[in-house]
């Protein structure tokens, strides 16, 4: 599901092929790439109660849990 920023004006959320994750900017009608993968499919995204890091959960032959820094900027 797609997750708000802390900023109250961004979402994250994936990709239309689920092997990405993007933020839309709903102020500027922007959408920008953070992350993506090797060709895994992701299953489930969240964000740090910080707003500083997301977590993605990444399905393949195996499950995957990666944690990667976000920037919003």
């Amino acid at each position: 599901a797609p997750v708000w920023l802390r900023d109250g004006r961004q979402i994250l959320f994936r990709s239309e092929d689920i092997r990405a994750l993007d933020v839309v900017d709903l102020r500027t009608q922007t959408t920008r790439r953070v992350f993506s993968t090797d060709g895994e499919t992701i299953v489930n995204l969240d964000i740090s109660p910080d707003g500083t890091e997301l977590a993605a959960v990444m399905v393949n032959s195996q499950a995957d849990i990666v944690l990667a820094k976000l920037t919003t900027r």
